[in-house]
């Protein structure tokens, strides 16, 4: 445990990358699937779906936030 947080302090060990992400945000954009159909046509759990859409949310509101104040 000692190593991994040494390794995390410099930045060298981050975690797993994500994996379907874009495939998520695609499926989303493009084919117009809701968190449901897209969890199945993946086969993944519907809050892996929902969990990933809340980040995408919060990260356009803030950079509609961020606008506004310019």
């Amino acid at each position: 445990m000692e190593r991994i947080s040494a390794a995390k302090a410099r930045g060298v060990y981050k975690g797993r990358k994500p994996s379907i992400d874009a495939e998520i945000l695609r499926l989303r954009r493009e084919e117009q699937l809701g968190p449901a159909a897209i969890a199945r046509w993946l086969g993944i759990g519907w809050a892996s779906v929902y969990r990933l859409l809340g980040k995408q949310a919060a990260v356009s509101a803030n950079r509609g936030a961020d606008a506004d104040q310019a």
